[in-house]
Parts: structure tokens; sequence; C-alpha cells
């Protein structure tokens, strides 16, 4: 069997003074056998690192779909940059979205048809862009162990909780909020609830027997937005509506449709599109997960659906709903996040098809594994678009090199042009609940 060749090629101030520019810029080492086999070129790690501007250009034998993953240790990937879309390519411009002046070690990488993974040798780089940083949309899974929990920011720093996980994992939440927030004014300007199982909306008020342990009692909160108003009321949602009334905190029902362009909730920040796929009142009928609500986030040209514990029955309605809508290319996303931790009943191929996500996002923890979630159905069927598939309880893409991290907070990042995931470890335990 033939290697296969997988070349990174950088622009630093040599080749601009020779007139090449970063996609044409040849390489500046010599091929080499990296492991398995596979040919590489590229500045080997140890060696004066080339300067780059915005973007690494590579590429491979095959077509491919393609990433970067870089860091700043050797060996230790926490970032893996994505190109927007889904081309199959041999040659690759990958943006970065890099800090300037930093030396970071990484690794080309294609992802073949076959689902086979080509990385390249190590490569040193630095950023130089000299130019302002641009505006960043993030979305971040936090590692709250058994359950769901999320934080947006859009690009002036407004802030939005999407779940909260549950009342045992609620201090996990407080101490990754109060790190990504001024603990001088520590104050959510949007927390949504996707619906009313314990494990999403638990942690906003903690434990029920003990007051001032939740989110909504820690944290000054502008608005709190739930699905339409249900006709049963779970004593967690009962607590949240009792703590909004007492706090005067504005509460919205979101219906389907419903968007930034219309409801100020959805008003994440300038160039940021938010629109419910999903909201509906459906916890009388003993079917609240498939109620949850279902947002489809566009920044740029990048796109992002996330939902609750939608199972494949009311996938398929959003499938019927909105998949001829422009094409069939309304529901597609560069991010998924994976409905129902990763469920079978979850995640229809039909649902994953219309979305053909490059990364899924699985919220789990130790105890979902005991209950048999993520699926190996699931992720087989991810495998197979093919997707890089992040989980909280395993923070790092798998099927990649891996990390020494076995878990943590998973950050994807956006200038509405690119994106790339970001690896943070937690603290989280990853245990049954007592």
């Amino acid at each position: 069997m033939r290697a296969r060749r997988v070349d990174a090629r950088f622009a630093g101030r040599r080749a601009a003074r020779a007139g090449l520019t970063l996609a044409s810029a040849l390489a500046l080492a010599g091929a080499g056998c990296g492991s398995d086999g596979v040919l590489v070129s590229g500045r080997p790690h140890g060696e004066r690192p080339e300067e780059v501007s915005g973007e690494i250009a590579w590429s491979s034998d095959d077509p491919a779909l393609g990433s970067v993953m870089y860091g700043e240790s050797p060996g230790r990937y926490t970032r893996i940059a994505y190109p927007l879309g889904r081309a199959w390519e041999q040659e690759h411009r990958t943006p970065l979205l890099a800090e300037d002046g930093i030396v970071y070690h990484a690794k080309a990488r294609a992802v073949l048809p076959s689902g086979e993974i080509v990385p390249s040798r190590e490569f040193s780089f630095v950023s130089r862009r000299g130019r302002a940083r641009p505006e960043i949309l993030s979305w971040t899974m936090i590692d709250v162990g058994w359950g769901d929990a999320h934080l947006a920011v859009g690009p002036g720093g407004k802030r939005i909780l999407i779940d909260s996980g549950r009342p045992d994992h609620v201090e996990d939440l407080v101490t990754f909020l109060m790190d990504e927030l001024d603990p001088r004014t520590p104050f959510l300007d949007v927390v949504l609830a996707t619906h009313e199982d314990s494990d999403h909306i638990g942690g906003l008020v903690g434990a029920l027997d003990d007051p001032g342990d939740g989110i909504l009692e820690r944290f000054t909160v502008g608005r709190i937005v739930l699905n339409e108003a249900p006709e049963s009321i779970t004593p967690e949602l009962a607590k949240v509506l009792e703590i909004a009334a007492s706090d005067s905190i504005a509460v919205t029902h979101l219906r389907e449709g419903d968007s930034d362009t219309g409801t100020e909730a959805l008003r994440w920040g300038e160039g940021i599109g938010v629109r419910v796929l999903n909201a509906r009142n459906l916890v009388g009928d003993g079917v609240a997960n498939n109620g949850s609500i279902v947002l489809r986030v566009a920044f740029g040209s990048f796109r992002l659906i996330a939902g609750g514990d939608l199972e494949a029955v009311a996938e398929a309605r959003i499938v019927d709903d909105y998949g001829g809508a422009d094409g069939g290319s309304f529901l597609r996303a560069d991010v998924l996040k994976v409905n129902h931790h990763g469920h079978d009943d979850a995640s229809s191929p039909a649902y994953l098809a219309a979305t053909s996500p490059v990364v899924a996002l699985v919220p789990s923890g130790s105890l979902e594994v005991a209950c048999s979630a993520p699926a190996r159905s699931v992720l087989e069927r991810l495998f197979a678009l093919p997707a890089d598939v992040y989980r909280s309880d395993f923070a790092r893409p798998v099927r990649s090199v891996p990390c020494e991290d076995d878990y943590g907070h998973v950050t994807v990042v956006s200038d509405g042009r690119s994106f790339e995931v970001r690896i943070r470890p937690s603290a989280a335990l990853h245990h049954p609940p007592d």
C-alpha cells in the first residue's frame, strides 16, 4: 500500500520577502517518514519555528477533510482548528485563531472518506497576524459530570447559560462560571433551560432542601428563558419560577419559529442569528424530552445547532420542517450538540445527514456510560459522516492524538470565517451521584 503524504507548508518572513503567499509557499524542510509510514514535510520540532499569518496551508495525496491540532507543549494539542464547510480537498488552508507571539507545536490532520486519519509530522509555528483580534462567538460544553450545561458568549460579551446540570454538580458549574466571569460582578445576561429534567435545570436551583445553593441565587441573572409554559410543573421548575418572581427576573417562554429578530432573549450580539427549531409543551404527555428547545445559531458563515434531550421522533419533525429550506442547507451545521447525551433513541441517521456536522459535542459522564450513553451506534453514525466527537467525560477528539486530560471543558470559538475547538481540564468528578 502506498504511503499517504501530508505536507505542512509555511509562509514565513523569508517566503514573504521572496514574494510567496502562504498558500503557495514551498515547504521549508525536507520530506521525512512519519509514524505508520506516513510521508510528511515541514519544519521539525526543535528548529526555529516559522512565522505564519492567519492560516496554515497544507496538502495530502488523497481528498480529505482537514484540520490542524496545536498547543503550547510538544505532543499536547489543546486546540484543533477547522475550516468552515465540508469540502473534500487535497489542498487545504486551515485558518488559525492563535494568539500572536506564542510558539505552538502542531500536526496537520487529514480525515479520509474511509474514516482513516493521516497526521503529519509535528512542526512548530508562531502567529504574527499584525492586526486586531476579530470579534468571536464562543460556546463551551461545561464538564458538570452527568448532565448538560453550556455557556455561550457573544461578540459583545453577552453571556448566555444554556442548561445547568444536576443539583449535585452545581459546585462544578459555579467554579467554571467564576473562572469565566468577573467575580466582582458575576452576571449572566440570559439563563436558558432547554426543558425541565433535573440534569438540565437542577443547577439553577441546587438542592431543593438547601436554599441559596443554585445559580439563580448566587449569580445576578437578567432573564430566564423556558420552553412553552408546561401543563405540569416539576419541583425544580416550580422553584425556578418562585425565585424569578421574588427577584423580579423576567421570564420568556419560547415557541418554535422564534428568532433574534423578534425576541429580545435571543439577541446574543451583533452579527449573531438565533432561530428556535423546537420548543413545545409536551410535559403533560410524558414526553418532555421532545419538547426540548433546539437552537440554530449562525455567526457569519459559522453554524451551530444545539438542543436538549430531543429524541428521534422530534428530530424527524425538524428535518421535515426545515430540511428543504435553502436547498437543504438550512440545517447544515459546522458544530452539532448531540441530542440526549448520545442515547440511541436520538441522533437518527436522517438528522445527522441533514445537519452533517464536522464537530459533534456529547455531554456525558460515567453514569451515562453505565447507561450506554453515548451509544456505540450513535458514535459509529457520527464517525461515518465523518465528524470529530468531543465528550465532556473524554475531552479530546475521538480517534485523534490523545491529550493528557481525560475530561474537561470543550470550547468552540469562531470568528464567523473559521472555528476551532479548545480543551481545558476540569475538576468535575465523573462518578454516579450518591
